[in-house]
Protein backbone atom coordinates (compact mmCIF):
# COMPACT_ATOMS: atom_id res chain seq x y z
CA UNK A 1 0.00 0.00 0.00
CA UNK A 2 3.04 2.23 0.00
CA UNK A 3 1.59 3.94 -2.95
CA UNK A 4 -1.57 4.91 -1.48
CA UNK A 5 -0.86 8.06 0.51
CA UNK A 6 -4.13 9.39 0.92
CA UNK A 7 -4.50 6.03 2.50
CA UNK A 8 -1.58 6.10 4.77
CA UNK A 9 -1.82 9.72 5.50
CA UNK A 10 -4.04 9.63 8.07
CA UNK A 11 -2.43 6.21 10.12
CA UNK A 12 -0.02 8.31 11.38
CA UNK A 13 -2.27 9.77 13.90
CA UNK A 14 -3.19 6.03 15.44
CA UNK A 15 -2.38 5.76 18.80
CA UNK A 16 -2.64 2.97 21.58
CA UNK A 17 -2.64 -0.77 20.68
CA UNK A 18 -5.28 -3.60 19.97
CA UNK A 19 -5.17 -7.16 19.92
CA UNK A 20 -7.23 -9.84 18.57
CA UNK A 21 -7.13 -13.33 19.47
CA UNK A 22 -8.65 -16.77 18.22
CA UNK A 23 -10.97 -16.89 21.49
CA UNK A 24 -11.12 -15.64 25.10
CA UNK A 25 -8.04 -16.75 27.01
CA UNK A 26 -9.71 -19.39 29.11
CA UNK A 27 -11.33 -20.75 26.29
CA UNK A 28 -9.93 -23.25 23.56
CA UNK A 29 -9.70 -21.99 19.75
CA UNK A 30 -10.27 -24.99 17.45
CA UNK A 31 -9.38 -26.01 14.10
CA UNK A 32 -11.72 -27.39 11.78
CA UNK A 33 -10.85 -31.32 11.19
CA UNK A 34 -8.08 -32.03 8.52
CA UNK A 35 -6.65 -28.01 8.67
CA UNK A 36 -3.65 -26.55 10.18
CA UNK A 37 -4.80 -23.99 11.71
CA UNK A 38 -7.88 -22.57 14.08
CA UNK A 39 -11.51 -21.72 12.35
CA UNK A 40 -10.29 -17.89 13.35
CA UNK A 41 -7.27 -17.98 11.38
CA UNK A 42 -8.94 -19.44 8.42
CA UNK A 43 -11.87 -16.94 8.37
CA UNK A 44 -9.03 -13.94 8.92
CA UNK A 45 -6.94 -14.80 5.83
CA UNK A 46 -10.31 -15.43 4.15
CA UNK A 47 -11.05 -11.47 4.42
CA UNK A 48 -7.56 -10.47 3.94
CA UNK A 49 -7.62 -12.31 0.45
CA UNK A 50 -10.82 -12.27 -0.94
CA UNK A 51 -12.16 -9.12 1.12
CA UNK A 52 -15.53 -7.47 2.58
CA UNK A 53 -18.88 -7.66 0.54
CA UNK A 54 -20.14 -4.15 0.63
CA UNK A 55 -17.40 -3.09 2.81
CA UNK A 56 -14.77 -0.02 2.31
CA UNK A 57 -11.88 0.30 0.02
CA UNK A 58 -9.94 -0.51 2.75
CA UNK A 59 -9.91 -3.16 5.35
CA UNK A 60 -9.23 -1.79 9.30
CA UNK A 61 -8.19 -3.88 12.42
CA UNK A 62 -11.64 -3.58 13.19
CA UNK A 63 -13.42 -4.36 10.01
CA UNK A 64 -11.45 -7.53 9.90
CA UNK A 65 -12.76 -8.38 13.41
CA UNK A 66 -16.24 -7.70 12.78
CA UNK A 67 -16.54 -9.81 9.46
CA UNK A 68 -14.24 -12.84 11.07
CA UNK A 69 -16.94 -12.76 14.56
CA UNK A 70 -20.01 -12.53 12.38
CA UNK A 71 -18.93 -15.39 10.03
CA UNK A 72 -17.37 -17.76 13.20
CA UNK A 73 -20.71 -16.51 15.15
CA UNK A 74 -22.99 -18.26 12.22
CA UNK A 75 -20.84 -21.48 11.97
CA UNK A 76 -21.20 -22.18 15.90
CA UNK A 77 -17.26 -21.72 16.51
CA UNK A 78 -15.58 -20.31 19.90
CA UNK A 79 -16.16 -16.59 19.17
CA UNK A 80 -12.74 -14.48 19.14
CA UNK A 81 -11.51 -11.68 21.59
CA UNK A 82 -10.80 -8.11 20.99
CA UNK A 83 -9.20 -5.95 23.36
CA UNK A 84 -7.55 -2.70 22.53
CA UNK A 85 -7.04 1.59 23.67
CA UNK A 86 -7.39 4.63 21.70
CA UNK A 87 -7.44 4.47 17.90
CA UNK A 88 -5.52 1.56 16.82
CA UNK A 89 -8.33 -0.19 15.57
CA UNK A 90 -8.76 2.17 12.33
CA UNK A 91 -5.74 1.06 11.26
CA UNK A 92 -5.95 -0.32 7.58
CA UNK A 93 -3.98 -3.91 7.35
CA UNK A 94 -5.42 -4.40 3.76
CA UNK A 95 -7.27 -3.17 0.70
CA UNK A 96 -10.68 -4.62 -0.11
CA UNK A 97 -10.46 -6.63 -3.16
CA UNK A 98 -14.66 -6.95 -3.17
CA UNK A 99 -15.05 -2.76 -2.98
CA UNK A 100 -17.19 -1.86 -5.23
CA UNK A 101 -17.72 2.27 -5.51
CA UNK A 102 -21.32 3.93 -4.85
CA UNK A 103 -23.37 4.15 -8.42
CA UNK A 104 -23.34 8.01 -9.15
CA UNK A 105 -25.59 9.90 -7.24
CA UNK A 106 -25.63 7.77 -4.20
CA UNK A 107 -24.87 8.65 -0.72
CA UNK A 108 -21.43 7.55 0.43
CA UNK A 109 -21.82 5.53 3.68
CA UNK A 110 -20.52 7.11 6.67
CA UNK A 111 -17.29 5.88 8.80
CA UNK A 112 -18.27 4.42 11.80
CA UNK A 113 -18.41 6.79 14.83
CA UNK A 114 -18.52 9.57 12.35
CA UNK A 115 -21.64 10.85 13.69
CA UNK A 116 -21.09 10.32 17.20
CA UNK A 117 -17.85 12.52 16.65
CA UNK A 118 -20.52 15.02 14.95
CA UNK A 119 -22.64 14.77 17.95
CA UNK A 120 -19.90 15.38 20.36
CA UNK A 121 -18.50 18.48 18.36
CA UNK A 122 -22.40 19.54 18.98
CA UNK A 123 -23.22 18.97 22.25
CA UNK A 124 -20.14 19.39 24.21
CA UNK A 125 -19.09 22.66 23.65
CA UNK A 126 -23.02 23.73 24.67
CA UNK A 127 -22.44 22.24 28.57
CA UNK A 128 -19.19 24.00 28.65
CA UNK A 129 -20.26 27.37 29.97
CA UNK A 130 -22.39 25.32 32.94
CA UNK A 131 -18.40 23.49 33.29
CA UNK A 132 -16.22 26.17 34.01
CA UNK A 133 -19.01 28.36 36.09
CA UNK A 134 -19.06 25.27 38.56
CA UNK A 135 -15.00 24.84 38.23
CA UNK A 136 -14.60 28.04 39.01
CA UNK A 137 -16.42 27.80 42.14
CA UNK A 138 -15.42 24.69 43.33
CA UNK A 139 -12.14 26.87 43.10
CA UNK A 140 -9.04 25.03 44.78
CA UNK A 141 -10.21 23.92 48.00
CA UNK A 142 -8.00 20.90 49.95
CA UNK A 143 -9.09 17.76 48.73
CA UNK A 144 -11.55 15.80 52.07
CA UNK A 145 -9.50 12.55 52.68
CA UNK A 146 -11.33 9.30 52.19
CA UNK A 147 -9.03 6.25 53.86
CA UNK A 148 -5.59 7.09 53.11
CA UNK A 149 -5.39 7.21 49.33
CA UNK A 150 -8.09 9.29 48.22
CA UNK A 151 -9.50 13.05 48.58
CA UNK A 152 -12.57 14.10 47.52
CA UNK A 153 -12.36 17.10 45.40
CA UNK A 154 -16.00 18.39 44.85
CA UNK A 155 -18.94 16.72 43.96
CA UNK A 156 -20.27 15.61 40.31
CA UNK A 157 -23.63 13.91 40.53
CA UNK A 158 -26.29 12.16 43.15
CA UNK A 159 -28.47 9.43 42.26
CA UNK A 160 -30.93 7.22 44.13
CA UNK A 161 -28.24 4.94 45.12
CA UNK A 162 -25.82 7.22 46.23
CA UNK A 163 -23.68 10.46 45.03
CA UNK A 164 -20.41 10.57 43.16
CA UNK A 165 -17.17 13.18 43.48
CA UNK A 166 -14.28 13.79 41.72
CA UNK A 167 -11.34 12.59 43.66
CA UNK A 168 -7.19 12.38 43.80
CA UNK A 169 -5.75 9.37 44.02
CA UNK A 170 -2.58 10.09 45.73
CA UNK A 171 -1.08 7.12 45.24
CA UNK A 172 -1.24 7.63 41.32
CA UNK A 173 -1.07 11.17 40.93
CA UNK A 174 -4.92 11.42 38.76
CA UNK A 175 -8.06 12.61 39.15
CA UNK A 176 -10.87 9.73 39.46
CA UNK A 177 -14.55 9.25 39.95
CA UNK A 178 -15.67 8.18 43.96
CA UNK A 179 -19.18 6.87 44.17
CA UNK A 180 -20.47 6.22 47.34
CA UNK A 181 -23.42 3.31 47.61
CA UNK A 182 -25.57 3.98 50.64
CA UNK A 183 -25.67 1.53 53.14
CA UNK A 184 -29.37 0.18 54.38
CA UNK A 185 -28.90 -0.93 57.86
CA UNK A 186 -26.83 -4.17 59.04
CA UNK A 187 -26.07 -6.33 55.66
CA UNK A 188 -26.42 -9.92 56.17
CA UNK A 189 -23.32 -11.80 55.46
CA UNK A 190 -24.74 -13.52 52.40
CA UNK A 191 -25.29 -10.11 50.82
CA UNK A 192 -21.96 -8.41 51.35
CA UNK A 193 -20.36 -11.76 49.79
CA UNK A 194 -22.87 -10.97 47.37
CA UNK A 195 -21.91 -7.27 46.67
CA UNK A 196 -18.19 -8.27 46.81
CA UNK A 197 -18.53 -10.87 44.36
CA UNK A 198 -20.21 -8.59 41.80
CA UNK A 199 -17.57 -5.59 42.16
CA UNK A 200 -15.02 -8.39 41.50
CA UNK A 201 -16.32 -9.30 38.38
CA UNK A 202 -17.34 -6.16 37.21
CA UNK A 203 -13.68 -4.50 38.17
CA UNK A 204 -12.45 -7.32 35.91
CA UNK A 205 -13.83 -5.59 32.70
CA UNK A 206 -11.34 -4.47 30.05
CA UNK A 207 -13.20 -3.07 27.01
CA UNK A 208 -13.63 0.71 25.50
CA UNK A 209 -16.80 1.49 25.81
CA UNK A 210 -16.97 0.71 29.50
CA UNK A 211 -15.73 2.90 32.44
CA UNK A 212 -13.24 1.00 34.31
CA UNK A 213 -13.61 -0.02 38.10
CA UNK A 214 -10.22 0.65 39.99
CA UNK A 215 -11.03 0.11 43.46
CA UNK A 216 -13.49 -0.40 46.21
CA UNK A 217 -13.20 1.35 50.10
CA UNK A 218 -15.35 0.08 52.80
CA UNK A 219 -15.67 2.34 55.60
CA UNK A 220 -17.76 1.74 58.79
CA UNK A 221 -21.09 3.81 57.15
CA UNK A 222 -20.38 3.46 52.99
CA UNK A 223 -18.70 1.74 50.40
CA UNK A 224 -16.95 3.56 48.20
CA UNK A 225 -16.34 2.86 44.28
CA UNK A 226 -13.09 4.21 41.93
CA UNK A 227 -13.77 4.76 38.45
CA UNK A 228 -12.02 6.10 36.07
CA UNK A 229 -13.56 9.54 35.51
CA UNK A 230 -14.84 9.75 31.90
CA UNK A 231 -14.58 13.49 30.33
CA UNK A 232 -17.53 14.69 27.89
CA UNK A 233 -21.18 14.90 28.67
CA UNK A 234 -24.06 11.88 29.53
CA UNK A 235 -26.15 11.36 27.48
CA UNK A 236 -29.20 12.60 30.06
CA UNK A 237 -27.77 15.69 29.85
CA UNK A 238 -27.42 15.75 26.23
CA UNK A 239 -31.61 15.46 26.10
CA UNK A 240 -31.88 18.27 28.71
CA UNK A 241 -30.09 21.01 26.54
CA UNK A 242 -30.90 19.77 23.12
CA UNK A 243 -33.55 17.61 20.92
CA UNK A 244 -33.68 13.71 20.14
CA UNK A 245 -30.63 12.87 18.42
CA UNK A 246 -30.88 11.97 14.83
CA UNK A 247 -31.45 8.33 13.98
CA UNK A 248 -28.13 7.32 12.96
CA UNK A 249 -26.44 9.23 16.08
CA UNK A 250 -28.92 7.04 18.37
CA UNK A 251 -27.92 4.14 16.25
CA UNK A 252 -24.27 4.60 16.56
CA UNK A 253 -24.61 5.27 20.60
CA UNK A 254 -26.63 2.39 20.89
CA UNK A 255 -24.22 -0.29 18.78
CA UNK A 256 -21.13 0.77 20.86
CA UNK A 257 -23.39 0.11 24.27
CA UNK A 258 -24.32 -3.19 23.03
CA UNK A 259 -20.10 -3.71 22.06
CA UNK A 260 -19.32 -2.72 25.70
CA UNK A 261 -22.05 -4.64 27.39
CA UNK A 262 -21.61 -7.62 25.14
CA UNK A 263 -18.05 -7.87 26.92
CA UNK A 264 -19.96 -7.84 30.30
CA UNK A 265 -22.22 -10.83 29.45
CA UNK A 266 -19.44 -12.42 28.24
CA UNK A 267 -17.82 -12.37 31.57
CA UNK A 268 -20.88 -13.37 33.13
CA UNK A 269 -21.59 -9.77 34.37
CA UNK A 270 -24.97 -7.69 34.06
CA UNK A 271 -25.67 -4.09 34.15
CA UNK A 272 -28.82 -3.75 35.79
CA UNK A 273 -29.39 0.44 35.41
CA UNK A 274 -28.84 0.66 31.27
CA UNK A 275 -29.36 4.43 30.80
CA UNK A 276 -28.82 7.71 29.56
CA UNK A 277 -27.55 9.40 32.71
CA UNK A 278 -25.03 6.19 32.69
CA UNK A 279 -23.80 6.50 28.83
CA UNK A 280 -21.01 9.29 28.71
CA UNK A 281 -19.93 10.95 25.00
CA UNK A 282 -16.16 11.56 25.56
CA UNK A 283 -14.94 14.51 23.20
CA UNK A 284 -13.63 12.32 20.96
CA UNK A 285 -16.60 10.50 20.02
CA UNK A 286 -16.20 7.49 22.45
CA UNK A 287 -19.34 6.07 24.37
CA UNK A 288 -18.45 4.83 27.78
CA UNK A 289 -21.22 3.07 29.95
CA UNK A 290 -21.00 3.94 33.61
CA UNK A 291 -21.91 2.19 37.03
CA UNK A 292 -21.80 -1.15 37.24
CA UNK A 293 -21.67 -1.15 41.10
CA UNK A 294 -25.11 -2.17 40.80
CA UNK A 295 -24.33 -5.06 38.53
CA UNK A 296 -25.29 -8.94 38.86
CA UNK A 297 -23.22 -12.04 37.86
CA UNK A 298 -24.38 -14.74 36.84
CA UNK A 299 -24.83 -18.53 38.35
CA UNK A 300 -24.01 -20.18 35.44
CA UNK A 301 -20.31 -18.29 35.68
CA UNK A 302 -19.13 -19.53 39.26
CA UNK A 303 -18.73 -16.38 40.93
CA UNK A 304 -20.20 -17.33 44.30
CA UNK A 305 -23.82 -16.59 46.00
CA UNK A 306 -26.10 -14.82 43.97
CA UNK A 307 -28.86 -11.75 44.83
CA UNK A 308 -32.39 -13.10 45.60
CA UNK A 309 -34.84 -13.55 43.89
CA UNK A 310 -37.06 -10.62 43.37
CA UNK A 311 -34.69 -7.83 44.17
CA UNK A 312 -35.39 -5.56 42.00
CA UNK A 313 -32.33 -3.02 41.32
CA UNK A 314 -32.17 -0.05 38.33
CA UNK A 315 -34.46 2.37 37.42
CA UNK A 316 -37.84 1.81 36.78
CA UNK A 317 -38.22 3.31 33.06
CA UNK A 318 -35.56 1.24 31.99
CA UNK A 319 -36.28 -2.00 33.90
CA UNK A 320 -37.19 -4.79 31.89
CA UNK A 321 -40.43 -6.53 33.19
CA UNK A 322 -39.56 -9.66 33.57
CA UNK A 323 -37.15 -8.19 36.87
CA UNK A 324 -39.89 -6.72 37.98
CA UNK A 325 -42.09 -9.94 37.71
CA UNK A 326 -39.14 -11.42 40.39
CA UNK A 327 -37.14 -12.86 38.21
CA UNK A 328 -32.92 -12.82 38.46
CA UNK A 329 -31.57 -10.11 36.11
CA UNK A 330 -29.88 -11.97 32.51
CA UNK A 331 -28.62 -10.20 29.62
CA UNK A 332 -31.84 -9.69 27.74
CA UNK A 333 -32.10 -6.97 30.90
CA UNK A 334 -29.80 -5.03 29.52
CA UNK A 335 -31.09 -5.39 25.65
CA UNK A 336 -33.96 -4.11 27.11
CA UNK A 337 -32.71 -1.19 28.78
CA UNK A 338 -30.67 -0.68 25.46
CA UNK A 339 -33.65 -0.55 23.39
CA UNK A 340 -35.56 1.96 25.95
CA UNK A 341 -32.35 4.10 25.92
CA UNK A 342 -32.49 3.76 21.76
CA UNK A 343 -36.34 4.63 22.00
CA UNK A 344 -35.75 8.11 24.14
CA UNK A 345 -32.80 9.43 21.90
CA UNK A 346 -34.86 9.08 18.87
CA UNK A 347 -37.86 10.24 20.50
CA UNK A 348 -36.87 12.57 23.32
CA UNK A 349 -39.04 10.73 25.71
CA UNK A 350 -39.47 6.92 27.33
CA UNK A 351 -41.56 4.26 25.94
CA UNK A 352 -43.88 3.94 29.02
CA UNK A 353 -44.07 7.62 30.64
CA UNK A 354 -46.00 7.96 33.89
CA UNK A 355 -45.36 10.09 37.36
CA UNK A 356 -46.04 7.09 39.96
CA UNK A 357 -43.51 3.89 39.79
CA UNK A 358 -46.61 1.70 39.69
CA UNK A 359 -48.03 3.27 36.07
CA UNK A 360 -44.41 2.75 34.95
CA UNK A 361 -44.83 -1.39 35.73
CA UNK A 362 -48.40 -1.50 34.79
CA UNK A 363 -47.45 -0.19 31.28
CA UNK A 364 -44.38 -2.09 30.91
CA UNK A 365 -45.83 -5.51 32.14
CA UNK A 366 -49.11 -4.64 29.22
CA UNK A 367 -46.57 -3.35 26.97
CA UNK A 368 -46.19 -3.07 23.96
CA UNK A 369 -45.11 0.82 23.71
CA UNK A 370 -46.67 3.40 20.99
CA UNK A 371 -44.43 2.80 18.02
CA UNK A 372 -41.60 4.81 17.76
CA UNK A 373 -41.87 6.10 14.17
CA UNK A 374 -45.78 7.96 15.43
CA UNK A 375 -43.60 10.26 17.74
CA UNK A 376 -40.47 10.67 15.29
CA UNK A 377 -42.23 10.31 11.50
CA UNK A 378 -39.03 9.34 9.45
CA UNK A 379 -37.74 7.11 11.63
CA UNK A 380 -36.07 4.44 9.54
CA UNK A 381 -37.87 1.27 10.07
CA UNK A 382 -34.90 -1.22 10.41
CA UNK A 383 -34.41 1.02 13.65
CA UNK A 384 -38.38 0.89 14.46
CA UNK A 385 -37.92 -2.68 14.03
CA UNK A 386 -34.72 -2.94 16.10
CA UNK A 387 -36.50 -0.39 19.04
CA UNK A 388 -40.01 -2.87 19.29
CA UNK A 389 -38.03 -6.50 19.44
CA UNK A 390 -35.93 -4.76 22.17
CA UNK A 391 -38.65 -4.11 24.23
CA UNK A 392 -40.51 -7.17 24.00
CA UNK A 393 -41.84 -8.15 27.40
CA UNK A 394 -40.86 -11.52 26.41
CA UNK A 395 -37.00 -11.72 26.93
CA UNK A 396 -36.44 -14.90 24.83
CA UNK A 397 -34.37 -14.40 22.35
CA UNK A 398 -33.08 -10.85 23.09
CA UNK A 399 -29.29 -12.18 23.56
CA UNK A 400 -29.32 -13.27 20.28
CA UNK A 401 -30.92 -10.33 19.07
CA UNK A 402 -29.02 -7.72 20.71
CA UNK A 403 -25.88 -9.18 18.04
CA UNK A 404 -28.42 -8.60 15.38
CA UNK A 405 -28.89 -5.16 16.96
CA UNK A 406 -24.98 -4.29 16.48
CA UNK A 407 -24.46 -5.65 12.77
CA UNK A 408 -28.01 -3.46 11.58
CA UNK A 409 -27.55 -0.25 13.84
CA UNK A 410 -23.53 -0.36 12.34
CA UNK A 411 -24.39 -0.47 8.77
CA UNK A 412 -25.42 2.95 8.37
Amino acid sequence: MADAANVLKGQVATTGAVVISSARHDLPALAPIGETYTAFTGELLQVLTHGIDGGSAEISIDAAYAHVKEALIEQGRPIPDRTGTDTSGTLVIARNPKFRPHAPGAPPRAVPGTHLLGLANRLIPMSANARSTRTAAQGSAEPGPVGERYGVLHPLGHGGMGSVHVAYDRLLDRQVALKTIQSRGQDEPVEREVFWAEVRAAAGLNHPNVAAIHDVVEGEAERFFVMELVPGINLSAALDIGSPLSPDEAAEVVHDVLSGLEAAHQAGVVHCDVKPANIMLTPSGTVKILDFGISHIGAEKGFGPQRRRGTVVGTPVYTAPENFRGQLPTPSADVYGAGVVFYQLCTGQVPFPADEVFEVIARALAGPPTPPSQLRPGLPSEYQAIIMRALEPDPVGLEKSSAQVKRRTGTR
